[in-house]
């Protein structure tokens, strides 16, 4: 009998630098969880996305795009195309005021939540937001085309129980 092929299934997480210890934790049990059950983390590589990483045992099972090489240390090869660019100008509501590095940031945002392609889009994004926290716009970037999308944002700033339980009925619909 042939074997099928596993389905792909990324999902994406997206934090504020200020995301509480607890929560992190929470992500990285979580981050072992989804791995186990075969999905796929897509992230930018940010530094609160390095222990989130480093709680895949395989690291085929990440796909990190990057703004530029070499940010926040990690050797990986991954920019923005323009498609991401034209993307994130769309999403972003003051794309105009922008330095060219956050605009790198947002373009590879695009790629986070759609894909290398722009074409697949993540199962779903998990999320810390903190509208107070320097980098909250990134975070925002990547709800704004999730929500644009139709695609389901599980947000920890709401309630570590509430998202946790969202997450759950989630799961248990599309499982």
């Amino acid at each position: 009998m042939a074997k099928t092929k596993e389905a792909y299934k990324p999902y994406a997480i997206a934090c504020t630098e200020t995301v509480p210890g607890d929560v992190l934790d929470i992500l990285i049990e979580l981050t072992e969880d989804l791995e186990a059950s075969g999905f796929i983390l897509r992230t930018g590589g940010n530094e609160v996305d390095t222990e989130i990483i480093e709680a895949v045992q395989d690291q085929e099972k990440v796909e990190l795009f990057l703004p530029w090489e070499n940010f926040n240390d990690w050797d990986h090869p991954v920019k923005p195309m323009v498609g991401a660019y034209e993307m994130a100008w769309k999403f972003h509501p003051s794309w105009a005021e922008l330095h060219e590095d956050d605009r790198r940031i947002h373009a590879r945002t695009s790629h986070v939540i759609m894909g290398h392609d722009l074409n697949q889009p993540v199962k779903f994004l998990i999320c810390y937001t903190d509208k107070d926290a320097v980098d909250a716009d990134d975070v925002d970037q990547n709800i704004r085309i999730a929500d644009t999308n139709l695609l389901p944002v599980f947000d920890f700033a709401l309630g570590i129980d509430y998202t946790l339980n969202q997450i759950q009925e989630w799961m248990d619909k599309h499982d």
